[in-house]
């Protein structure tokens, strides 16, 4: 819930979609038991963050299993991009781009909106695999 009620009376009655790297709905089933896993660990429910997190984690590790160690560095950054190029994760493909960001680029969009009485975050859409869909 926004702690500024007057903010976020404003931002209800312009409707700003915001956007935020999102989870496809699609892959539940892999990030969600690992979601709930961090989350009985410690208390804190991952974001979409997180779980990108979780997987350039695996990325890395691969990578360095590759290469044995970072002292050649030049070797570590390709096999980085090879492994990420060829991993699927709980987050889905990590597969780069030639600029070095994922190819796979899905979004949520947020926007406050009046529920009961109060203000709060609502999930307006989605960006999935270069289709927008508004809820």
């Amino acid at each position: 819930m926004p702690a500024d009620p007057v903010a976020a009376a404003f931002a209800a009655g312009v409707g700003y979609p915001n956007p935020i790297f999102g989870l496809d709905d699609a892959l539940q089933n892999k990030w969600q038991p690992i979601a709930d896993e961090i989350e009985t660990q410690t208390g804190i429910v991952p974001d979409a963050f997180a779980l990108s997190a979780y997987d350039a984690l695996f990325v890395v590790q691969r990578a360095l299993e590759d290469v044995g160690d970072l002292r050649n560095f030049a070797a570590f950054k390709a096999a980085f991009v090879d492994e990420a190029n060829a991993y699927e994760g709980v987050t889905g493909s990590t597969a780069l781009d030639a600029a070095g960001d994922r190819l796979k680029r899905d979004f949520d969009f947020w926007a406050v909106q009046l529920q009961g009485g109060g203000y709060g975050w609502v999930r307006i859409g989605t960006y999935i695999d270069g289709v927008l869909t508004l809820f």
